[in-house]
């Protein structure tokens, strides 16, 4: 029996529907620990940073030159996660990188889940932890500025690395 080819389009919705899945437990794990009196939100944020840092860390280890912040991008944001995103590049230089994401599949589950707005923007900043995290395990700065899960109509993220 022969495997099924995806095309393209196929192979982003698959992905976008795991990571809708994936913020649906994150979710659902923030509610139900709050609903029964734990810190949900301190150790979700544990989590997601260590994951971060593990991911960061698989993430530098491939690079040939970690400090250059291009070929972070290449690594990072491979072309599957930027058609699962939708992410535009808007500045790539050695030291700089700016990107939109246009399309954010966790904010779709969290919607799914039919969570308020402050919560919504709650858990779209704790899972930016992880990102937080990947930045700072590659040494770059790293700035969250407008967001979907705001209301805005893309996502602005920016890493930097300090000359």
């Amino acid at each position: 029996m022969s495997e099924k080819m995806y095309t393209a389009e196929e192979l982003r919705d698959r992905v976008r529907g795991a990571v809708e899945h994936r913020a649906m437990w994150m979710g659902l794990i923030y509610l139900e620990g709050k609903k029964v009196g734990y810190d949900a939100e301190e150790i979700i944020r544990a989590a997601i940073t260590r994951m971060g840092e593990i991911q960061g860390g698989m993430v530098k280890e491939q690079l040939e030159n970690p400090d250059d912040v291009r070929q972070f991008r290449a690594g990072f944001m491979n072309p599957v996660t930027s058609s699962v995103f939708a992410i535009d590049i808007k500045n790539e230089e050695q030291n700089d990188l700016k990107v939109e994401f246009n399309y954010c599949a966790l904010v779709e589950g969290w919607k799914k889940l039919g969570v308020d707005q402050e919560t919504m923007e709650l858990l779209c900043d704790m899972a930016m932890d992880g990102d937080r995290a990947i930045a700072r395990t590659m040494g770059y700065g790293f700035e969250l500025g407008d967001t979907i899960a705001q209301k805005c109509p893309v996502c602005k993220i920016r890493f930097s690395k300090e000359k």
